[in-house]
């Protein structure tokens, strides 16, 4: 079918009309919605529900260890976001528990002991006395001198330390209460140990030869001279970041460690001792 140019025209004209009409629309219907919208902000956002914060928290407890042998107290403090007040009456309620806990451990042994007894033959009952008494002693000496470690230092420190991590030196910093430009620079100079440890090593060489004796004890002793050198310019940085009640609080803290390292050590030496007598051993 053709069309002639003037109704061509017309057509064009109309679609351009229509076009016009529809947009025309399109615009009124978005005013008006913006109308409908005024005075009405966006729904704020909920605040986070504070108890799927502690039921995810829970979910974490049973990874370590199972949920039903969890510390009560420990398991709150680690539910939840605690005041000032809070934190001090749980570490209060946590003592009090970790001493009823020990009385408790203490009775249930005693009661397996002569349990126990009934089991063994009368020539092993008086060999399993000698053991019983040389670790009461040993364990009595090991938990006084726990108890003086946390009196004198706090548990954070006093756990740490019975944990296993010992060491007595400027990286018990950590403990006290730095600045942020403190903790900066401490980063820094950990860095520079780092560094230094690392060219130290690779300046001694180990010898070839782990017979040689001789080349032995050379390496072994430059190898403890480097470390020593480090561990005394890491301590001398250290002590210029601090002011004198940190230093004097982490000079506590490192007396005190050492302390009960001595006594650790003297226990252990002394419980070896008493059943190398007990069992005429002879100090094998």
């Amino acid at each position: 079918m053709k069309i002639s140019a003037g109704a061509g025209k017309w057509l064009v004209v109309a679609l351009l009309g229509l076009a016009m009409v529809a947009a025309g629309g399109k615009e009124e219907k978005e005013a008006k919605e913006g109308k409908k919208h005024e005075g009405n902000p966006p729904k704020a956002e909920k605040a986070p529900d504070p108890g799927k914060a502690v039921g995810q928290r829970a979910k974490e407890l049973a990874r370590s260890e199972m949920a039903y042998e969890k510390d009560p107290v420990e398991a709150c403090s680690r539910l939840f976001d605690l005041s000032a007040e809070q934190k001090t009456k749980f570490r209060d309620l946590g003592q009090q528990r970790e001493a009823e806990r020990r009385k408790l451990v203490l009775d249930l042994n005693d009661r397996y002991a002569d349990k126990v007894k009934e089991v063994l033959t009368d020539e092993q009952k008086p060999l399993f006395e000698k053991v019983l008494a040389a670790l009461k002693t040993y364990r009595d000496t090991v938990r006084a001198a726990g108890d003086e470690l946390k009196a004198a230092v706090g548990p954070a420190v006093f756990a740490e330390v019975v944990a296993g991590r010992k060491e007595v030196g400027p990286e018990m910093v950590r403990f006290l209460d730095l600045t942020a430009e403190q903790q900066g620079k401490m980063k820094e100079i950990q860095g520079a140990r780092e560094k230094a440890m690392e060219e130290a090593r690779k300046s001694i060489q180990q010898p070839a030869d782990k017979n040689d004796k001789a080349a032995m004890e050379k390496f072994n002793q430059d190898k403890k001279a480097a470390e020593d050198k480090a561990r005394a310019d890491v301590k001398d940085k250290i002590n210029n970041i601090l002011t004198p009640e940190q230093r004097q609080q982490l000079e506590k803290i490192q007396a005190a460690v050492q302390t009960f390292n001595d006594k650790v050590k003297q226990a252990e030496e002394a419980y070896r001792k008493t059943l190398d007598q007990a069992f005429g051993l002879g100090g094998k």
